[in-house]
């Protein structure tokens, strides 16, 4: 029985697994599973992480679940979580796959975890290649219905390095008790992929849940890999589709009637613009299939 299960997504991840394997393998803690959920990667994902698994056994076990098709994040995180509970982990670590990490980021944040007595904790996020933060702590932006980034593309700062509580964090490194499943429950597959996270640590908040943000842990992001970044007609589309769904989900009407035309005001007279006509298309699509998404409780 491992302390920690890991849980990370495959999709198209070949090209960052031999710097993901690397980090676990080097790490000052090493009680921990990793379960890795590849869902039908087209690329050599999959292959590549048998072989890294089979390279890295004296190191680690690695358990390794085919999905048939993409399942999305949602529903491959929650497969991956469900086994590492089921396996007897006392937490989990839901962690993305293009991400490295120095050798003592698991230790340290287990260790304050625990001493703290919180329910997760997340480190600070760089990007991968240039010194600018990429998560630093973050909140709600309640009447815009999306999440802030403190420190997002800037240079940190004194501020940055002080461990506190957090209202928000982006699940990509999140160490999480397991208990927490049974009063939260797991993530939505509606979301499929964007907004999961924030859906799910949106109940945490109303369970009066506490996140910890420690400095002293470290992780370096290599953002949308598999996506194909904020640009990208993927983004686009699951993006503002999955906005629409989490505000209709979590807010009341009057709340929801504010956010739509926060969002009106500033994607289609600021942004709208900014797109070409195949994305504008997809955006005003996004925001029909938000509303026809059947809500789950």
């Amino acid at each position: 029985m491992s302390k920690i299960g890991i849980v990370t997504v495959l999709f198209n991840s070949a090209s960052v697994l031999d710097d993901y394997f690397k980090s676990l393998s080097e790490q000052t803690f090493n009680d921990f599973t990793l379960y890795v959920v590849d869902n039908l990667s087209p690329d050599e994902s999959l292959n590549k992480t048998n072989l890294l698994a089979e390279n890295y056994k004296n190191s680690f076990n690695t358990v390794v679940i085919e999905n048939d098709f993409n399942t999305g994040v949602a529903r491959g995180n929650n497969i991956g979580l469900k086994m590492a509970i089921a396996d007897g982990c006392k937490y989990v670590l839901l962690s993305n796959n293009d991400v490295v990490f120095k050798k003592d980021t698991i230790d340290l944040l287990i260790n304050k975890l625990e001493f703290e007595k919180i329910d997760m904790i997340v480190p600070k996020l760089y990007f991968f290649d240039e010194p600018l933060l990429w998560y630093a702590g973050g909140k709600f932006k309640y009447f815009a219905g999306t999440t802030v980034q403190y420190g997002y593309l800037r240079k940190e700062e004194k501020k940055d390095n002080v461990y506190k509580l957090t209202e928000y964090a982006p699940t990509c490194f999140m160490l999480i008790k397991s208990e927490i499943f049974d009063d939260i429950g797991i993530f939505d597959e509606n979301y499929f992929v964007y907004y999961d996270d924030t859906d799910w640590i949106y109940r945490c908040k109303k369970h009066k849940k506490k996140i910890g943000y420690f400095p002293n842990a470290m992780v370096w992001h290599k953002e949308s890999t598999s996506t194909g970044g904020m640009k990208s007609d993927f983004y686009i589309k699951f993006n503002y589709r999955n906005q629409v769904y989490f505000c209709r989900k979590n807010f009341s009407k009057l709340h929801f009637i504010v956010v739509l035309l926060a969002n009106f005001l500033h994607y289609f007279i600021r942004k709208y613009w900014k797109y070409d006509k195949h994305q504008r298309s997809l955006l005003i699509n996004a925001y029909k299939d938000g509303f026809k998404m059947k809500l789950s409780s």
